[in-house]
């Protein structure tokens, strides 16, 4: 009996003892509510004087700005990168694009684009996803007319640097475009 009352007494005496930190009125911290808006990743904008890859990408529709009918614009994006790493670079020197018809009986070069290195250096800027890179307009119109039967083609750029490094071709890829006019009436 003595063991059931000195085992009583402990446990009452134990219980007495404990002590909470937040006491019975204080409400527990709140939960961190998740970010629906990650912290955007950011890239340098470096300059070097040679990159050794360029990608380009070519808007989905071109545009018909003067509404004839006939597509006259197109948008392109070229991004130049540099190392193992890919890292996006800006370099100074000159563009080169050109179309190339799917349709093997149109005579070669079709349409050709060059763009300056004063040029390039004022389409410099923030591309697609933020991404350091140069964005082009080019414009039909200027380079033999935007009037033709319906003709896809693909888009190829190339470019040279100022500092007379190696030329970079754009990386392989179809980057399909659908001119002339419609065969809708």
């Amino acid at each position: 009996m003595t063991i059931r009352i000195l085992v009583a007494a402990i446990a009452v005496t134990c219980i007495g003892g404990c002590e909470s930190l937040m006491g019975l009125m204080q409400k527990p911290p709140p939960k961190p509510k998740p970010s629906f808006h990650p912290k955007p990743k950011t890239v340098p904008l470096r300059r070097t004087d040679r990159a050794d890859q360029l990608v380009i990408i070519v808007g989905a529709n071109p545009r018909d700005v003067d509404a004839d009918g006939y597509p006259d614009l197109l948008d392109v994006t070229a991004i130049l990168f540099e190392g193992q790493a890919g890292e996006p670079v800006f370099v100074d020197g000159r563009f080169e694009f050109e179309l190339e018809p799917l349709d093997d009986s149109v005579t070669r070069p079709w349409r050709v684009w060059q763009i300056s290195e004063s040029e390039s250096t004022s389409a410099a800027g923030p591309t697609l996803f933020d991404l350091p890179g140069y964005g082009f307009t080019l414009d039909l119109r200027e380079n033999g007319g935007d009037q033709m039967p319906p003709i896809a083609a693909n888009l190829v750029g190339r470019f040279s640097p100022a500092s007379g490094a190696a030329t970079v071709d754009c990386v392989p890829g179809q980057r399909i475009v659908q001119l002339g006019g419609s065969e809708r009436r």
